[in-house]
């Protein structure tokens, strides 16, 4: 009577430990969390850029990216940005389809900035500034990205 006593005090006591471990787990997961900032930059940015000209991120170990957009429209105007998040599964061969994006609406001659989170779902990831204007370039564009793993 006293040795299944014993065993059932042995097993309770292995899987109190085992949830104490687990739940330590889970929260030094999420007080773990490391930020860290890459800043892409360019001084003007014209109607056309390309996806190839744009800087890669790998998103390795990853569970989401701040995406923060400061731009400066031309006194004159123009026309709004739109700020796309393009993907890869290997780093090679990126998708034609964004991913996902933020529009940020012209204010002529002033400067403005957007942040939107994206999930790391993919691998490798690209962030293009679309100007669609095509008679006036914006000036002092900067993309941040704050990754958190």
């Amino acid at each position: 009577m006293l040795e299944k006593r014993d065993k059932e005090w042995g097993l309770f006591w292995l899987i109190a430990f085992s949830i104490i471990l687990l739940c330590c787990a889970v929260i030094n997961s999420f007080a773990g969390d490391k930020w860290t900032q890459i800043v892409l930059s360019s001084n003007s940015i014209p109607s056309i850029t390309t996806l190839a000209e744009c800087t890669e991120l790998d998103a390795y170990g990853l569970r989401w990216i701040a995406v923060t957009t400061k731009i400066t429209f031309h006194v004159t105007g123009g026309s709004d940005v739109v700020v796309g998040c393009y993907t890869s599964p290997t780093g090679e061969d990126y998708d034609t389809i964004m991913y996902t994006s933020e529009t940020i609406p012209v204010t002529a001659g002033e400067t403005k900035q957007t942040t939107f989170s994206v999930a790391a779902d993919a691998m490798y990831y690209k962030f293009k500034i679309d100007n669609s204007s095509s008679t006036y370039a914006i000036s002092g564009a900067t993309i941040t990205i704050t990754e958190s793993n």
